[in-house]
């Protein structure tokens, strides 16, 4: 008997047999069921228990030691509702690994009865290695994973029961603008009146908040454009069952919708997960909250781990009030609140802790070290963004030389992502590597090397690469088969591509769309003849005006802030365009040439211009060799720059935290909403607990942001931070001292913002004073009339760097424009 149950430990031990018997979902037929008459599978638990429990409770008890007195609770609890709030930098990660871990050692818990699910594959698979390394291979059998790939695997075996086949497609964003725009030609609503991306965006919110086309069309009532989208949203949610397709917002909303319809469904999934673990709780949106709730109403036996106070994803769906309100959902649960730091210093944690105190809706909680007070918080005020970025750059050198830092501990963060530019600069010239997280670096974003193509072809008309990548921007009907005709013929001939189209009428291959080259030949013509005539600043917001690619951006509206964030690097470009001309232009005299060119390349950035376009020479050269400087340094110690959303869950020795100013951050879209405001102050939260030794905080006293100077008093958030965690450098700045100031800054700020721009984005026919209302006479509800569009009604009105992005209804016809140059009169 002593040596079977030698075996059978063994095979226990290693396969997790039983296990493996009764849970392997994958081939388990349902229509049978699996019996235990003998007790077969009993005696081999109380052989095994027998046997071993010695043995666990010992690994079980070591796992403790190793936590303090929160962590303990947290993981030794096991049954009933369990919430913990674990504050930034308070080992949420070990906590859930070794609670799990706990329960299999200590309490004998199937590994296959246990469900964790995370957000992102790269904490799936962290956490999956974690429990791994505790409990050796019986971790494969815990249900670990994101909510989409768990709950895909789910709807996969019951597919039949929401209209789709276990071999259905899961789509990617294009596919889904492609069925989009199918629906659309079978309901013959043309992409003139809805454009196929901005639908896209309205149905994601739609299955984001269980809204579905039916109650989406009740909700449109009389709104012409929402009943387009009503009827485009049935269409395609019926197109995506026939083709046995979903997208990624179907999988976590069939889930919720399998588990409601289906008792017999869910049942079974409440015997199966008797233990479920979520990690990012804060982070949920409404059908991953239903479906949790859905698979926990059984047993209980749910933690979910989050803090509502990095709540920063509001714009993906998320709802704070999931955490908020986990209390009422599961009377009497449990909450434990992970409060020791074991990231940042005592001055950081304190500084983190005096500014979201400041919010309401939160749970309480401060976070709290035994380690170093650690140094003060440097603040910086800066003269502008110039200072600002040689500041950040001569710092991060001096840190690398003395030992200090290496350039891999440093990071700068930012709210708006046109930010980073001026540093980039800067660190590119004191030769410090770095790359830009979060997205793309400034010269490398769509919209920026569009207009750049524009100035080079301009500058050049031989220049075939910028011909290529503008010919169709905006779109002109030129098709890639036409661009193939007019390469192959410029080859032939060895002349350029752009010449090839001025002469498109000789060509018989070409004559049938002569006509639309014509038109993009004499668009450069027309934006070539007045160079001589302007700054070089206002030349390049000629050429953003002018070739339609503002018109094109609005137009195609991809996404909720994508609009804004890519006209706003547009006017970023301009601060770009007047900071070289200031440093590049030089008066001409009577003999000198246009461009003066040195013989020492260290000194490249020292050559002048004395016009526009040796100005525009110069310029393109300066930015072509930009584009390539973050390729030179293949190691791994760069300096990171990334928005603050993207830094969330990182870590870094030393951050630097830039334009902390009113209208910038918080953002001037935020400061007239109370609950806007407390997701802004969230984010300075992030930001300030990212760092561990040394936090930079970096405001300047005016910034040419947007293409206008602005002159931003301090952000509110630096006034909710005790003035002895502060060390203050640079200029003195008195920010208002009371709350009875936040409505006048407010007021300053905005109008501020509206004045900035005010002449952003005209066209330059005309130099009469600007007709029409302005950002601060438009609301929505108001009627008003355009030259072309007529009579119609404001639908929206989103504020955009100074200027504001309506969206106006003309009698059915939707329209979007920026209200600075759309002249809109009241009617």
């Amino acid at each position: 008997m002593g040596h079977i149950k030698s075996v059978l430990g063994v095979i226990i031990e290693r396969s997790y047999f039983y296990g493996v018997i009764i849970l392997d979902y994958d081939n388990y037929d349902e229509s049978s069921s699996i019996t235990d008459p003998s007790g077969f599978f009993a005696e081999l638990e109380s052989i095994y228990s027998d046997t071993n429990s010695g043995e666990a409770d010992k690994s079980a008890d070591s796992l403790l030691a190793e936590l303090n007195a929160e962590q303990k609770a947290a993981v030794s609890h096991l049954d009933g509702p369990l919430l913990i709030l674990a504050g930034a930098g308070s080992g949420k990660t070990r906590v859930i690994t070794y609670r799990i871990a706990y329960m299999m050692k200590k309490h004998s818990v199937q590994p296959s009865s246990i469900l964790a699910i995370t957000f992102t594959n790269k904490a799936a698979n962290e956490m999956k290695e974690r429990i791994t390394a505790l409990v050796g291979d019986r971790a494969r059998y815990i249900w670990c994973g994101t909510f989409h790939s768990i709950f895909a695997r789910i709807l996969r075996r019951h597919a039949e029961l929401i209209g789709y086949s276990d071999n259905f497609t899961i789509v990617d964003t294009d596919d889904q603008v492609k069925l989009i725009k199918d629906s659309m030609k079978e309901l013959d609503i043309p992409e003139s009146k809805v454009k196929p991306k901005s639908v896209q965006y309205e149905i994601s919110s739609c299955k984001n908040h269980m809204i579905s086309p039916e109650e989406f069309k009740e909700d449109a009532a009389g709104d012409v454009y929402r009943l387009m989208v009503a009827k485009i949203y049935k269409r395609y949610s019926e197109k995506l069952v026939q083709n046995n397709i979903m997208d990624f917002d179907d999988i976590l909303l069939n889930m919720s919708i399998l588990l409601e319809n289906n008792p017999d469904v869910l049942d079974f999934y409440n015997d199966k997960f008797k233990y479920i673990m979520v990690d990012e709780y804060q982070d949920t949106n409404l059908p991953q909250y239903r479906a949790i709730m859905l698979l926990a109403s059984k047993h209980k036996n749910i933690c979910v781990v989050g803090d509502d106070d990095q709540s920063i994803y509001s714009f993906r769906g998320a709802d704070v009030r999931m955490i908020l309100n986990f209390e009422k959902d599961f009377p009497g649960c449990k909450v434990i609140k992970l409060e020791e730091n074991y990231r940042s210093t005592k001055t950081i944690l304190e500084a983190a802790n005096e500014v979201i105190a400041n919010n309401t809706k939160r749970k309480s909680k401060a976070l709290r070290t035994s380690g170093a007070q650690g140094d003060k918080i440097i603040v910086m005020n800066a003269d502008d963004q110039v200072g600002e970025a040689y500041f950040i750059a001569n710092t991060i050198k001096t840190m690398k030389q003395k030992g200090k830092f290496g350039y891999s501990d440093c990071a700068i963060l930012y709210r708006v992502n046109a930010l980073s530019r001026s540093v980039e600069s800067a660190l590119r010239e004191k030769g410090i590597p770095f790359k830009v997280y979060g997205g793309l670096r400034f010269y490398d974003r769509k919209e920026i090397k569009d207009i750049l193509a524009y100035l080079r072809l301009i500058n050049d008309s031989k220049d075939n690469l910028a011909f290529e990548r503008i010919i169709n921007v905006p779109k002109r009907s030129i098709g890639d088969t036409t661009v193939e005709k007019i390469r192959e013929i410029a080859i032939e001939e060895n002349r350029s591509m752009f010449d090839i189209c001025r002469d498109a009428a000789s060509y018989s291959e070409l004559s049938r769309v002569s006509a639309k080259l014509l038109y993009f030949v004499d668009l450069i013509d027309k934006l070539r003849a007045p160079i001589e005539e302007k700054s070089f600043r206002d030349y390049v917001e000629y050429v953003e005006n002018e070739s339609g690619i503002i018109e094109e951006i609005i137009a195609q509206r991809e996404k909720k802030g994508e609009v804004v964030d890519r006209v706003e690097n547009l006017k970023e470009l301009l601060t770009e365009a007047a900071e070289f001309e200031k440093n590049h232009r030089v008066e001409k005299d009577e003999d000198e040439l246009p461009v003066e060119i040195t013989d020492d390349l260290d000194e490249l950035e020292n050559r002048t211009a004395s016009t526009t376009s040796g100005l525009l020479t110069l310029y393109l050269e300066n930015a072509a060799l930009y584009t390539e400087g973050d390729s030179n340094d293949e190691s791994e110690d760069f300096v990171r720059l990334m928005s603050i959303h993207s830094a969330k869950g990182l870590e870094f020795g030393s951050v630097f935290l830039i334009g902390v100013e009113e209208s910038v951050f918080p953002s001037y879209r935020s400061i007239t909403s109370e609950e806007d405001l407390e997701e802004e102050r969230r984010l300075m939260y992030v930001a300030i607990t990212r760092a561990k030794k040394n936090l930079f905080v970096i405001m300047t006293r005016q910034r040419m942001l947007f293409g206008q100077t602005q002159y931003n008093m301090p952000s509110r958030f630096m006034r909710e931070i005790d003035p002895a965690l502060l060390y203050k450098m640079g200029a003195e700045r008195k920010p208002a001292k009371t709350d009875d100031a936040v409505v006048p800054m407010r007021e300053d700020a905005r109008k501020s913002i509206a004045n900035a721009l005010s002449s952003g984005f005209r066209k330059e026919a005309s130099k009469k004073p600007k007709e029409g209302l302005t950002p601060d006479q438009i609301k929505a509800g108001m009627e008003v009339k355009h030259d072309r569009f007529g009579i119609g009604k404001v639908l929206k009105v989103e504020p955009v760097g100074g200027d504001a992005l309506v969206t106006v209804d003309f009698d059915g016809m939707r329209k979007n424009m920026l209200l600075n140059s759309a002249g809109l009169k009241k009617v």
